[in-house]
């Protein structure tokens, strides 16, 4: 048993030793780059000015670091962030000499431009630019620190980019949210903490319509009723209605059954537009042979149940 202890021993003595390398190894390495980035200060601030001048990067992904800002002549030509960088200007021939420099630049430094990565958006005719002889792609809107720019305006893709980012961060929760016996407490505290800073990232610039301003509140209490196990009343109302149809469609022939295969004996209609009747959302989904496909399949009927249901609450 011995040799086998001095083996972990020496075992975890090497796993100890390999630790420290790459511990000591990672902070010569932010040495390295703090180093880096001190000595390319004024280099990144003089593009496309003749003389360097200060530079104020932007600290943290603040929602304001998106918007483009000329202000009594003074023009803001660049965003910085880590290594996002935003450059912009009036022309396509002014933005090719930018990017030129930037490169240049950027391989003094050792670093290099990750094409994957660049994009040009543009309100004008699309020019080609290159960097070093490849060619830049254009987009009509892209991701910048969290916010989604694009061309055409409006704030409704970046509201459904939130409720999307909020249900990805309450689905990372769902099991501990969901659970009967958690304290609302507890639920509304994981809630205001990890998931309504994700509805709410960039809202204050946020100009919303009638529709826009009712979607993250109909996203939220749909987690809110997941949260506190309720259903809700219209797709409850929906489900009993289909459960009940495939009952008339396949059960004995009762009065219930008479009245909803009830045609009226006079041939023609009244002028205008017909009044809703009860089988209108069955046959708008299965049509006029609804009551055949609920007693022959059964997953149709199901899942065109369930298809449903999911419309009518995203309504």
């Amino acid at each position: 048993m011995k040799p086998e202890v001095e083996g972990q021993r020496k075992s975890h003595t090497n796993e100890k030793s390999r630790g420290d390398k790459c511990k000591q190894k990672s902070h010569e390495n932010l040495e390295k780059l703090s180093k880096l980035i001190k000595s390319t200060r004024h280099k990144w601030a003089s593009l496309g000015r003749k003389k360097a001048w200060p530079v104020c990067t932007l600290h943290q992904p603040g929602t304001f670091s998106s918007l483009f800002v000329c202000y009594e002549n003074s023009t803001l030509s660049r965003l910085r962030f880590a290594d996002d960088v935003v450059l912009f200007k009036s022309s396509a021939q002014k933005i090719q000499e930018m990017a030129n420099e930037l490169a240049k630049e950027s391989k003094k430094a050792g670093l290099a431009i990750n094409f994957a990565k660049t994009f040009i958006m543009a309100n004008r005719a699309k020019r080609n630019v290159e960097i070093d002889g490849k060619r830049i792609s254009y987009m009509d809107g892209f991701i910048y620190l969290g916010t989604h720019l694009h061309l055409a305006g409006g704030s409704k893709t970046e509201i459904q980019r939130r409720i999307r980012s909020s249900w990805s961060g309450f689905h990372k929760f769902k099991t501990y949210l969901t659970r009967r016996n958690v304290s609302n407490i507890h639920k509304a505290k994981i809630y205001n903490m990890c998931i309504e800073p994700a509805f709410l990232y960039g809202s204050e610039k946020w100009n919303l319509k009638k529709k826009e301003r009712d979607l993250p509140a109909t996203a939220q209490r749909e987690m809110m009723r997941w949260m506190l196990g309720l259903r809700e009343v219209r797709s409850e109302a929906v489900k009993r209605k289909w459960i009940f149809a495939k009952k008339i469609a396949t059960g004995e022939d009762t009065w219930a059954k008479k009245i909803v295969e009830w045609r009226p004996w006079a041939k023609t209609r009244e002028v205008g537009r017909p009044k809703p009747r009860w089988r209108d959302d069955l046959r708008a989904v299965l049509g006029e042979r609804w009551a055949t496909v609920a007693r022959t399949d059964k997953n149709l009927f199901k899942y065109s149940m369930i298809q449903q249901i999911h419309d009518y609450s995203e309504d």
